[in-house]
C-alpha cells in the first residue's frame, strides 16, 4: 500500500512539473501552504494523477490512525506533499528528492504525537556547560543555530532570535521547551493545531524555579513556538509568546547545587499550579507573582522592585494591614538562627518596610530610605528563602500546621523558643 502511494506521489510530481513548464506557472505556484491560495491549489487538484494519490493515501493504515481519511484531509496531505517536494527542489523536478520527502512523511506518520517546541533567549545566564537538561521537555543550551535548526526552528525564527539577542542582559544561552499532544483524527483541527501556550508555561515555571534557587537577574525573552515535525502539514507563519523586556543586571551563575534542587522545586510549583494554593497560608500565589514581578518590571527601578518584594512578604505571611512591626517580627523569627541575627534582621526588614511605605504614599525619601533601596537585593534573598519554604510546605500531602494556625496562633508560637524552633524545622528553615 505504501509503495503504490509512493508511485502515485512520483506520478503527480511528474505531472506538476510538466504542467508548470507547459503553462508557465509562476515559481510560487509549486510550493506553499495548502488552503492558503485556493487558485494555486486548484491547479494541482485538477491534474489527473492527484486523485490517484489521495485514493492511495487513504489505504495507508497509519494515515487512517493518525490523521484520518476524510476527503478534506487527504486533499490537504496530497497538496502538501507536492508543495514540500518542490520547496526542497527549488521549483524544479529533482527525482532524488521524492524519496526524501516521502520518507519524511512516513516518519511523521510513525509518531503518535504532535510536538510543539519553543525557544527563547535567556537574559543574564552563565554556565560552564553548554547543555543542561532540566527535565519535563525543558533544556538550556548554548545558542548554536545548527542545533536549533535541527530541532525544527526555521530561519525566520532564528532571525528573530538573533534580533532579540541585542536586548539588555544578553547571554550565550537559550531555553527550549516542548510539549506533546496526541494525534487525533476526530479533532477538526488535527492537522494544523498546535500548543502555543504549553512550551511558554513550562519555560516560565522553569525560570521561576531557577529564580527561587539562586541570586542573579535571570530573565526570559519572547518565545517563538513551532510544531516540530519531519513533514509539514500546513503550518504557516511564526507564533510568538511574551514580550522583549531589556533586563540588564547581575549574572545568574548555574551551579551543581542548583541542578540538585531544581527537580523537586519545579515539581512543587507544578503541583500548586494544578491543585491550587488553598493549602498554603497567606496568599502564596500573589507572593510568587510579586517576587517574579520584581525581576520583570520595566524600566528596572529599585523602588518598584522593593514595593513588589514587600508585597510578596505581606502575602506570604498573611498580613492584611500595613504593620511594619508584624512583618519584621515574623520574617526575623522564621529566618534568623539566633537572637543576634534575629535582632539585626528585624531592624533591616523594618527599614525595608518603612521605605516601601514612604514610596507608596509619595513621601520624600530620606537618606535611610535611599540606603535601603541600594540594598534591595538583600530583601530579595529573604523573600526567596521564605517562598521556597512555603512552596515546599504547601505542596506536601500532609501538613503539621493548619492555615488557622498561621492566621491566629503564629505570633504566639514565634514568641516561644521551643515552638519557634519546631515551626522552623517543619518549614525547612532551621
Amino acid at each position: 500500500m505504501q509503495e503504490s502511494a509512493k508511485t502515485a506521489f512520483r506520478n503527480i510530481i511528474g505531472a506538476v512539473a510538466t504542467a508548470s513548464s507547459a503553462h508557465n506557472w509562476p515559481a510560487d505556484a509549486l510550493c506553499g501552504i495548502a488552503d492558503l491560495d485556493t487558485e494555486r491549489d486548484a491547479r494541482i487538484i485538477a491534474l489527473a494523477p492527484f486523485s490517484v494519490l489521495t485514493d492511495a493515501l487513504a489505504n495507508i493504515p497509519l494515515v487512517c490512525t493518525r490523521i484520518g481519511t476524510t476527503q478534506e484531509v487527504l486533499t490537504r496531505i496530497g497538496l502538501q506533499l507536492v508543495y514540500e517536494y518542490f520547496k526542497a527542489a527549488g521549483g524544479v523536478h529533482v527525482d532524488a528528492l521524492i524519496d526524501r520527502t516521502w520518507a519524511n512523511f512516513l516518519a511523521e506518520m510513525e509518531e503518535a504525537n504532535w510536538t510543539s517546541r519553543g525557544v527563547a533567549n535567556l537574559r543574564n545566564f552563565s554556565a560552564q556547560i553548554m547543555s543542561i537538561d532540566l527535565g519535563d521537555g525543558i533544556s538550556i543550551r548554548g545558542r548554536k543555530f545548527d542545533e536549533l535548526r535541527a530541532l525544527g526552528f526555521s530561519s525566520p525564527v532564528l532571525d528573530r532570535l538573533k534580533s532579540d539577542w541585542g536586548s539588555g542582559g544578553a547571554s550565550s544561552f537559550v531555553i527550549v521547551a516542548e510539549t506533546a499532544s496526541p494525534k487525533k483524527p476526530s479533532h477538526p483541527y488535527n492537522l494544523v493545531a498546535f500548543d502555543s501556550a504549553g512550551p511558554w508555561t513550562k519555560a516560565i515555571r522553569a525560570i521561576g524555579t531557577l529564580r527561587l534557587l539562586a541570586p542573579g537577574d535571570l530573565g526570559l525573552g519572547p518565545m517563538w513556538v513551532v510544531r516540530a515535525a519531519r513533514f509539514e502539514f500546513g503550518m504557516g507563519g511564526v507564533m510568538s509568546v511574551g514580550v522583549s523586556i531589556p533586563s540588564p543586571g547581575t549574572p545568574y551563575l548555574w551551579a551543581e547545587e542548583i541542578g540538585n534542587n531544581y527537580a523537586s522545586l519545579y515539581g512543587e510549583l507544578a503541583k500548586l499550579e494544578n491543585v491550587g494554593y488553598d493549602r498554603a497560608p497567606g496568599n502564596l500565589n500573589l507572593a510568587l507573582r510579586g517576587f517574579m514581578s520584581s525581576y520583570d518590571r520595566w524600566p528596572v527601578l529599585p523602588d518598584s522592585k522593593l514595593v513588589d518584594l514587600v508585597t510578596a512578604l505581606e502575602a506570604i505571611l498573611g498580613v492584611d494591614k500595613e504593620l511594619a512591626f508584624t512583618v519584621a517580627f515574623r520574617v526575623a523569627s522564621l529566618l534568623a538562627g539566633d537572637d543576634g541575627e534575629r535582632s539585626t534582621m528585624f531592624k533591616t526588614v523594618k527599614g525595608f518596610y518603612d521605605t516601601r511605605s514612604a514610596i507608596v504614599h509619595g513621601s520624600k525619601l530620606k537618606p535611610t530610605h535611599l540606603r535601603h533601596l541600594e540594598k534591595a537585593d538583600e530583601l530579595t534573598g529573604l523573600v526567596r528563602r521564605l517562598l521556597r519554604a512555603f512552596v515546599a510546605f504547601a505542596a506536601r500531602d500532609e501538613q503539621e500546621y493548619s492555615n488557622t494556625f498561621f492566621e491566629k496562633d503564629l505570633d504566639a508560637a514565634l514568641m516561644s523558643a521551643a515552638e519557634r524552633g519546631k515551626l522552623r524545622r517543619s518549614l525547612g528553615l532551621g
